[in-house]
C-alpha cells in the first residue's frame, strides 16, 4: 500500500507540494488541527467544508484522497482469487 501511495505522490509531486501548502494554511486559518500531524480524516473534512469553488483548487488532493480511499487495505480477495485458479488448474 506505501508504494502505491508513494508511485501516486511522486507522479503528482509538484502540484500536490504546492496545494498541500495552502491546504495547510486553510487549515491552520480554521484551526482544523491542532498539531503538525494532520490526518486524511481532517484533510476529508475540510474539503467537505469548503465551497466548490474553494475546492477546485485542490484537485490534485482531491485525487490522491479518492485513490487512497478506493485504496484495499489488503491484496487477500486477489490471493483468494489465485488460490481457486490453483485448485481448478490441478
Amino acid at each position: 500500500m506505501t508504494d502505491d501511495l508513494h508511485f501516486v505522490v511522486e507522479l503528482y509531486t509538484d502540484d500536490v507540494e504546492k496545494q498541500l501548502e495552502s491546504l495547510k494554511s486553510v487549515m491552520d486559518k480554521k484551526n482544523y488541527s491542532t498539531t503538525n500531524n494532520v490526518s486524511i480524516k481532517d484533510i476529508v473534512q475540510v474539503s467537505i467544508d469548503m465551497k466548490p469553488a474553494s475546492r477546485t483548487m485542490f484537485s490534485e488532493i482531491a485525487t490522491v484522497l479518492k485513490l487512497i480511499l478506493v485504496m484495499p487495505a489488503t491484496n487477500a480477495t486477489s490471493e483468494r482469487t489465485f488460490s481457486a485458479l490453483r485448485r481448478i488448474k490441478t
